[in-house]
């Protein structure tokens, strides 16, 4: 851990760097030009928190406070904590982003307004930010700052195997891309494995004019957005930027190793006031900043309460709360309903061989009769209704959030409501994304709370969900288990034959909007993908998944 005596040393470097010529430190040029928040000469308050993961920078009561966190020392790599001088840079660089803060971010009581207007996570502006400022601080020629690269490259280690669009362009600002001679150079060292495709949008402007609509490659597309970020004049100005990156990639948070992210104004990511003000601990989310190259690990997952009201569905309830998710319809289709609850209403009739019946005629061999060349070899079928118990884990990540919409998602979860309340099937619903979990109290829900329900949790949870002890109890109740999920799951596979060999059968279902439909190339990357983590499942729209899952239930013994 840092300690006292060396942030000390840190606190005289930043407020004068010695040298030859007595060249003053970030903080005191900082305290001589204000920053955009502040007249000239205005006061610092630089603290140290020995706990504190991480660093703020804030502009409280017409001054700039920096907090600097004594474990900040835990993020760097093994071999730059052995290295004191690698350590005292990193601190400084770490300073040195907050001063950036401080000199170039706007005031962020009407950015973080601005940004749950428009239904934005504030973690994804910070993101934003941070490139867009560390980029000024690089080439700033005013003689603020003339330091040039930060150097995170140096100290801190970033994943290198990305899956994700906005993981892709935090590396980019992990390495620095705009000190590069060109954005390529600076994507060396890293491998994109997630989907190498992205439709694209009417607001993509890297696409030259008539290609609206074409497929264009997420790494371009990320470069595109990245030179916007770095062309940006203030804070404010990257909320298009904003708008434009979550209509084409979703609303999607990184993933991957644990790592650390500091705070603007205290701010978590949804623009409320973060821990760190109290307990001197960072905030809790899985966001990546430029002042670490690392994210902080997301919460624990809360415990179930099986007694828990609707209430609590609040936590997936996203839908209404800003100009952005308005944008999706939110009107079910009362007909697709109607056909995916007749559908799967015949789950009840479970198939069951009558082994006294044995004849010409039937839909099943039976193989003694077969071998003893008998008349008698088929049995016949008979159908014995009953009431089934199935646990549904629905996938919440942005990356599900356009199924949900236009593939039939909320359809698909409407009509389980309605089995369930009407006594039909007995269904066990749960909500996986983000680390969270909920199971759904479908008799004390309403159908308008369940059209609330948007997906935009970052990271999908399908391991750790089916974990939760409530979850497994759930699981060994039922006699099948059924993802709704594209199958895209990054937090570990999921050990479907534990499952099977407890006797419940497990299924997947990948909806897909007839668009993608249409793309053989994303629909056998969604079956591959259930294949692997469930054995078993198919792809398609609402409807056709019903059907297949009915039948699967109905065809067997």
């Amino acid at each position: 851990m840092y300690n006292e005596s060396k942030y000390q040393k840190l606190r005289g470097y930043v407020w004068r760097k010695k040298g030859v010529k007595q060249n003053r430190g970030i903080v005191r040029a900082l305290h001589q030009t204000g920053g955009l928040v502040a007249k000239r000469f205005t006061f610092i308050d630089v603290r140290y928190n020995p706990t504190y993961h991480t660093a703020c920078w804030s502009f409280v009561d017409g001054k700039h406070r920096i907090t600097v966190g004594g474990k900040f020392y835990s993020a760097l790599t093994s071999a730059a904590q052995a290295n004191a001088k690698h350590v005292d840079q990193a601190y400084r660089s770490l300073v040195r982003h907050e001063c950036a803060h401080g000199k170039w971010t706007d005031d962020l009581e009407l950015v973080t307004k601005s940004v749950k207007k428009a239904g934005i996570p504030f973690q994804l502006l910070n993101i934003f930010e941070d490139i867009r400022i560390e980029h000024l601080a690089r080439e700033d020629k005013s003689g603020y700052d003339d330091q040039g690269k930060f150097g995170w490259d140096n100290w801190v280690e970033f994943p290198s195997k990305l899956t994700k669009a906005i993981e892709w362009l935090q590396w980019l600002c992990h390495r620095e891309a705009s000190s590069f001679k060109t954005l390529t150079s600076a994507e060396h060292g890293a491998e994109f494995i997630g989907h190498g495709q992205t439709n694209c949008t009417a607001n993509y402007k890297a696409v030259a004019s008539g290609k609206k609509g074409r497929f264009v490659c997420t790494r371009k597309a990320v470069r595109h957005y990245y030179e916007r970020i770095i062309n940006t004049d203030n804070t404010l100005d990257l909320l298009p930027i904003l708008r434009d990156w979550c209509e084409l990639f979703g609303i999607d948070y990184p993933k991957g190793t644990p790592r650390v992210s500091d705070e603007i104004n205290g701010k978590t990511e949804d623009g409320e006031a973060g821990p760190s003000q109290d307990t001197g601990r960072g905030h809790g989310n899985s966001g990546n900043d430029r002042s670490t190259g690392r994210s902080t690990q997301a919460p624990e997952p809360t415990s179930y309460d099986p007694n828990v009201g609707e209430s609590a569905l609040t936590q997936f309830e996203t839908r209404g709360l800003g100009e952005f998710q308005e944008k999706y319809p939110s009107n079910p289709d009362e007909g697709q309903v109607k056909r995916i609850y007749n559908r799967l209403k015949q789950i009840t009739k479970s198939g069951g061989i009558d082994r006294d019946q044995l004849g010409t005629s039937g839909t099943r061999l039976h193989l003694p009769e077969v071998i003893a060349q008998s008349d008698r070899f088929a049995r016949r079928l008979t159908e014995v209704s009953g009431k089934r118990t199935i646990t549904v884990i629905v996938d919440c990540s942005g990356s599900m959030s356009s199924s949900w919409c236009s593939g039939g998602g909320q359809e698909f979860v409407l009509a389980l409501q309605q089995l369930h309340c009407r006594g039909i099937l007995d269904i066990r619903l749960w909500l996986s994304g983000g680390k969270k979990a909920f199971r759904v109290p479908l008799t004390r829900t309403s159908a308008k709370d369940i059209c609330r329900i948007s997906p935009n949790y970052g990271c999908e949870s399908f391991k750790q969900t089916i974990a939760r002890p409530e979850c497994q109890k759930d699981i060994a109740d039922s006699s099948i288990l059924l993802a709704w999920t594209d199958g895209c799951i990054g937090d570990g596979d999921v050990d479907h034959l534990a499952i099977k060999r407890k006797g419940v059968d497990v299924l997947g279902a990948a909806p897909l909007d007839e668009y993608y439909l249409s793309k053989p190339e994303y629909s056998n990357r969604y079956r591959n993908n259930i294949i692997h983590h469930f054995g078993k499942g198919w792809v398609g729209n609402a409807d056709q998944l019903a059907r297949n899952i009915a039948h699967h239930a109905l065809s067997r013994r």
